[in-house]
């Protein structure tokens, strides 16, 4: 990413892990519930429907019980698209900081 003063920001985390084994850990929700809030949240609920028009819904439950649902609607991209288009929104939404 360049902003507009021309420097550049990289953001760069290597997981020791094959894509093969990535997938479903983002992709089933047994494994998401595993790793996906921050501790000392939890994910108390995860239901995916990966085909285009699909749902996703995850609830993250805080140590003081209250919840956080998150849901939305695959679109037709592939797993590699998606994260992309996440990391590009990131670079939008930085940049109108």
């Amino acid at each position: 990413m360049t902003d507009p003063t021309g420097r550049d920001l990289v953001l760069t985390r290597s997981i020791a892990a094959s894509p093969a084994a990535l997938y479903p850990a983002r992709t089933e929700p047994d494994l998401l519930k595993r790793w996906f809030a921050p501790a000392p949240f939890t994910v108390s609920e995860a239901e995916t429907d990966l085909r285009t028009g699909g749902a996703t819904r995850i609830v993250m439950r805080a140590s003081d019980g209250s919840e956080f649902q998150s849901a939305g609607v695959h679109e037709a991209m592939g797993f590699h698209e998606g994260w992309g288009r996440c990391a590009n929104q990131l670079a939008e939404r930085a940049a109108e900081l």
